[in-house]
């Protein structure tokens, strides 16, 4: 069965190790880049992992974006072309 997590720095290099095997990956998938939009940008980031038998089968790294013209949303990587699930 697959569960779905929120890693936290802990998992950071099983995160990054996934993301060396899989095809579909790009560097702004990489588990740094929540802390560079948490710490620089102020916003709220997740890191959301599908788990099969505690092994990480796929990523999406969300930013909780707020914009008083915007309004509030989820984007995958924010300021870049690149992102979403990456299985």
């Amino acid at each position: 069965m697959i569960e779905v997590m929120d890693c936290s720095a802990d998992q950071a290099t099983p995160w990054n190790e996934f993301l060396a095997t899989t095809e579909t990956a790009s560097f702004y998938h990489l588990f740094e880049w929540s802390a560079i939009n948490r710490d620089c940008f102020g916003h709220r980031t997740y890191n959301l992992a599908a788990m099969d038998n505690q092994s990480i089968c796929g990523v999406l790294p969300p930013v909780h974006i707020k914009s008083r013209l915007f309004g509030s949303f989820l984007v995958s990587m924010p300021f870049f072309n690149y992102g979403g699930v990456c299985s």
